[in-house]
């Protein structure tokens, strides 16, 4: 029984914080969201790592599927500890219909897992 427990708080910590899973997938992990508000259809960017080609953006309760990576950048590491190497991805997606006014989740999900969240809030 206790080591069930022990394997859940790991895979939980380990999609939160984009680390390996025990298969070798990586969960996704949003870095940034820009802008943090805006209106139905207005255009959002999520920055952040672990993306793929069948990314679905959970945004609130609205699910966008199949949004495609943007763009991506390698960042390589030389001389700060606190610098991750890997690449950087783009996301670019409009905020979907459906959506009460007022702060929403926003997560990534891929085959690797399911991202951590950052607040968005819709104006409407």
């Amino acid at each position: 029984m206790i080591v069930c427990r022990l394997t859940a708080i790991f895979l939980f910590t380990a999609a939160w914080t984009g680390m390996a899973l025990a298969d070798g997938q990586v969960a996704p992990t949003i870095e940034e969201i820009s802008p943090l508000e805006g209106k139905i259809g207005a255009e959002v960017t999520i920055i952040g790592r672990g993306f793929d080609a069948g990314n679905t953006v959970l945004f609130g309760g609205v699910a966008v599927r199949h949004v495609q990576v943007k763009s991506a950048a390698a960042i390589a590491c030389t001389a700060s500890p606190r610098c991750k190497s890997g690449f950087i991805q783009t996301l670019v997606l409009r905020v979907p219909k459906g959506l009460k006014r007022g702060a929403q989740q926003i997560a990534v999900k891929t085959a690797a897992g399911i991202s951590n969240r950052l607040m968005f809030s819709v104006t409407r």
